[in-house]
């Protein structure tokens, strides 16, 4: 489709950007004295072409028409429109055509005249005589001179009185004896009004303000009922004729091209929000038809700016939206777009920026560079569709008093061929908690407001979180989480003049930083004046990079800052509240798994290097909740770095036969094996037969696969059996099926962890979901298993699960 500047031609003035006073700001004085700028108002043929005629105007012309040649009909008249504005535009139309019947016109431009030195009477006399000599001074004439001045011309008489109240409002500050110009003002237009009905060939047409909003309410309130004692109102345009007046002034093509040309575009939008669910099919026929009206904009933006915009007594009706549209008109014309909506009105541009804040305040200019144009504002997070759903919502939240937009009029607004509906709703939905002011009181519309919103208190809350609180409760939380396994000691986050014990038992050491170096020095340290004796009896786990946990304990501490200082709210404002109790339900979710995340890196001593890194230990969603030092524990016993049991012929073979003696060196000798204790190798002594190679390691009430040996299943967790068995039970398969919930998905963890080292001839494991979401776990081994592994992979199903196994002896 062929975007919308090659459908409809834009006026020059529109294509060069031009969009000061003298282009769109019509006057009457205009008329009187020609300039090159404000041609296309006194030339009658350039200002033919900008003005779409209406039937009221047409109407009107011809009313007065009757009125100068004939005499028939009201001598006042007071011209007004449905929607505000055009006013002026209407009053040089009457000039124009006066010109052409042979009557003559007078202009009273009221706003152009001075109080202090010309009245309107002396102004009428002034244009029709070129001269003063009747209607001298500064006291009002009377209905006679009035009669006098107006009787018996050979041409009829058009006055054209507009911005008369801004003349009023300047004359009050003028004494004239005991009263000042207003009064006088008044007394001239009570007087004229009465006399003009007995003169049939002078007619006199006055505009007022639309909005009794004005500075001097009194003032405005006495001339309206001046003039509305006689008047006779005219109305030349309604609300219908807004868009071809628009288009007119706006386009230069014919409106009869334009709705020719516009069809598959029209049709094509309307097609899209039909499918987007933005438009109700039932109304497709009365949209098409009203878009087409409107082309290129839609009915939506013309419906916003008059029927929301135009309430601002700055807006200037008529005249504000032209220089308004014009403007973006203007931004658009490299674009690809095929139609103007609201979310096509670019806040970024200058231009359009500066027109709507003379109408919302200077105050939203933070708003907008905080949400929707700034580097880092929100809406530009979420691409185009973000940008333009902001600014769809920007458009429907003013004045203030507006509700805001619906979910349908921003897909409406902000969707494209590119931009789909999904998106936008989207956009809205992240928006809830990017941007900082958008009204979250109605989850139904969207606006933006001048107060913040949660998001910003948020925002800055967790901005004043110290980064030394956040190491204090990282800190705190570490120690609270660094218990259980089977480690003699745990510490947290020391330095060099921390003293850690040198002692011939496992001690797990978590760092600060990721400093390899201090592991080192650990290792050949106590302090820096005591060298380490036991230097095997260390593990270290040291950092990554953490980013996530930081951010999560940031937002913790700063939801609790919140309730804190905004208690009382958040008691009020249940949409805070569940945000706050959100956001501190997931940082408070994530920091154990942060823990374990962050804390990964393990080290241990190494003979030549003093210290080497073993792996990044995984973290399993499973452990969240698990002590970090029972995870600790159980990595390095899975990864043979701990071992909780040795065969005799290894203690013999490779260590002379003596535990104690070999468990000096383990602990001793960086690099060397590490048992979990001296009872370990003790009971190894004291064991007559190897175990089998298939191990079950019980650390922490967990059963996990791997090490040297096999180890009882006793609830000590150490040591072999007293009395070893002369005949050692074989198991060659095993059969199980049972269900379980998805609560004991971490039992199958430890079911695998404890086959994994068995020399199976066949393993099969399979786990199906239910229709009621429970699981089927079908679990199928064989091979050489050891009786005691059997008994412990029974321990890790259900006591309801079917379980059989073959049995084989070995003498």
């Amino acid at each position: 489709m062929k975007p919308f500047h090659q459908i409809v031609c834009p006026r020059p003035d529109v294509e060069q950007g031009v969009t000061d006073d003298s282009v769109y700001a019509a006057s009457l004085s205009d008329l009187l004295h020609p300039s090159e700028a404000s041609r296309r108002y006194w030339d009658s043929a350039e200002f033919d072409r900008l003005t779409y005629m209406t039937d009221g105007l047409r109407d009107a012309l011809n009313n007065i028409g009757l009125r100068l040649h004939e005499g028939k009909g009201n001598g006042l008249r007071q011209i007004e429109t449905s929607f505000g504005g055009g006013k002026t535009h209407a009053m040089i139309a009457m000039f124009h055509e006066c010109r052409k019947w042979g009557a003559k016109p007078i202009v009273i431009d009221g706003g152009r005249l001075n109080a202090s030195k010309q009245t309107i009477w002396g102004e009428i006399e002034r244009q029709l005589d070129d001269t003063t000599d009747r209607m001298t001074g500064m006291v009002a004439p009377s209905e006679d001179e009035i009669y006098g001045l107006l009787h018996g011309r050979n041409k009829p008489i058009l006055i054209l009185m507009d911005e008369i109240l801004p003349y009023v409002e300047s004359a009050a500050g003028h004494t004239v004896g005991k009263t000042n110009m207003a009064v006088q003002t008044n007394t001239f237009m009570q007087r004229l009004s009465n006399k003009v009905q007995a003169l049939p060939n002078v007619c006199v047409v006055v505009s007022l303000p639309d909005r009794e909003d004005t500075q001097e309410k009194e003032l405005y309130d006495h001339l309206k009922k001046v003039v509305g004692r006689r008047r006779q109102f005219i109305t030349v345009a309604d609300a219908s004729d807004m868009p071809h007046i628009l288009r007119r002034r706006l386009f230069e093509t014919d409106e009869s091209v334009i709705e020719d040309r516009a069809g598959e575009n029209v049709e094509a939008y309307v097609r899209r929000c039909v499918e987007g669910k933005s438009i109700d099919p039932d109304n497709v026929g009365g949209y098409t038809g009203d878009f087409a009206g409107t082309y290129p904009f839609t009915p939506d933006v013309l419906a916003v700016l008059f029927d929301r915009w135009a309430t601002y007594p700055s807006f200037q009706r008529t005249r504000g939206a032209l220089r308004l549209l014009s403007t973006i008109v203007h931004s658009l014309l490299k674009s690809d777009r095929t139609e103007i909506t609201l979310a096509d009105i670019d806040l970024e541009v200058p231009a359009i920026r500066a027109e709507l804040l003379v109408h919302t305040g200077k105050q939203m200019e933070g708003i907008i560079n905080s949400d929707i144009t700034g580097k880092h504002a929100g809406a530009r997070e979420f691409r185009d569709a973000g940008m333009r759903a902001a600014r769809a919502v920007f458009m429907y939240s003013f004045p203030r008093e507006c509700k805001g937009a619906t979910q349908a009029e921003v897909k409406r607004a902000a969707s494209t061929s590119t931009v789909t509906h999904s998106e936008v709703v989207e956009a809205l939905h992240n928006f809830q908690k990017s941007l900082f002011y958008l009204d979250l009181a109605n989850a139904d519309m969207y606006r933006f407001d001048t107060k913040e919103n949660i998001n910003k208190v948020i925002e800055r809350a967790m901005g004043n979180v110290n980064v030394s609180d956040m190491e204090a409760h990282e800190n705190e939380r570490l120690r609270a989480a660094a218990d259980g396994g089977r480690f003699s000691r745990i510490v947290v986050w020391p330095d060099k003049q921390t003293r850690i014990e040198d002692m011939p038992a496992m001690q797990l050491v978590i760092l600060r930083e990721n400093d390899p170096e201090l592991c080192r020095w650990f290792v050949s340290h106590v302090s820096p004046k005591q060298g380490r004796a036991h230097s095997n009896a260390l593990a270290f786990v040291m950092p990554t990079d953490g980013g996530k946990l930081a951010e999560n304990i940031r937002r913790l501490l700063a939801m609790r800052r919140i309730r804190q200082t905004h208690g009382e709210s958040l008691e009020s404002n249940p949409v805070s509240e569940r945000r706050v109790s959100g956001e501190e339900s997931v940082a408070e979710g994530y920091i154990p798994r942060g823990l374990h995340e962050k804390y990964a890196d393990v080290w241990l001593p190494d003979k030549d290097d003093g210290a080497r890194r073993l792996n990044t230990m995984m973290a399993d969603p499973m452990d969240d909740h698990v002590p970090m030092g029972e995870i600790m524990w159980d990595y390095l016993v899975r990864e043979s770095e701990v071992h909780e049991s040795f065969t005799r012929r290894m203690l013999d073979d490779e260590y002379g036969g003596d535990p104690d003696q070999a468990f000096r060196k383990m602990m001793t000798t960086p690099g060397e094996r590490r048992p979990a204790s001296l009872d370990v190798l003790r009971s190894a002594k004291e064991s007559e037969t190897e175990k089998p190679k298939a191990v079950v390691s019980v650390a922490g009430g967990r059963f996990v696969g791997g090490g040297d040996a096999d180890r009882p299943d006793d609830d000590t967790g150490g040591g072999q059996t007293d009395t070893p068995a002369k005949h050692v039970e074989k198991i060659t398969g095993i059969r199980c099926s049972c269900a379980i919930g998805r609560d004991e998905l971490g039992r199958l963890g430890s079911v695998l962890a404890t086959v994994r080292p068995l020399p199976t001839t066949n393993l099969k494991f399979s786990v199906s979901q239910r229709p009621d979401d429970k699981l089927d776990v079908v679990f199928d081994v064989d091979g050489d298993i050891d009786a005691n592994v059997a008994d412990s992979l029974r321990g890790l199903f259900p006591h309801d699960a079917v379980w059989t196994q073959t049995k084989d002896w070995d003498e």
